[in-house]
């Protein structure tokens, strides 16, 4: 039996459609949260391009430690689609055979440093949804800050 080491839940869906009302003419910041300790959260993100410019979403984890952050993740994150009436089970039993295989990917954001974990270019009428799992790890300093964003452009 796995357990489930998630001591936190976050859940991004507002808006859930994304427009040109989603942030400042639809970009910026959606939502941000900071990790400390070595505690696991797990991330849920749904959101729809109705119409609109494509846009690109993303994950990107910044260092705040004053030493290396090395940072691990697991989980499902599909292409945006436009099938959304299968996105979700996709998007679940893809997280569930990373949990029960316990597979993390890690990456290393050095000093004050950081990187992109998810990215999805989204045109009208896509979904974009995902179910992540995230964990610092190392010597811990102060932590690291993840941004879930919104751009019409990759230069995020």
């Amino acid at each position: 039996m796995i357990a489930d080491l998630a001591k936190t839940l976050f859940y991004s869906d507002d808006p859930e459609t994304l427009g040109l009302s989603a942030a400042r003419n639809g970009e910026g910041v959606l939502f941000a949260f900071d990790l400390a300790d070595s505690d696991v959260v797990r991330f849920l993100f749904y959101h729809w391009l109705r119409d609109g410019a494509s846009r690109v979403i993303s994950l990107r984890a910044l260092s705040l430690a004053s030493g290396p952050t090395t940072f691990n993740w697991r989980g499902c994150v599909p292409t945006p689609t436009s099938a959304i009436m299968n996105a979700g089970h996709q998007c679940t039993s893809g997280f569930l055979k990373k949990l029960f295989a316990d597979e993390w990917t890690t990456v290393d954001l050095g000093e004050g440093g950081s990187a992109i974990i998810v990215t999805g270019a989204m045109d009208a009428g896509d979904l974009f949804n995902g179910i992540l799992e995230l964990q610092l790890s190392g010597p811990l300093r102060s932590g690291s800050r993840l941004l879930w964003r919104t751009a019409r452009n990759v230069s995020l």
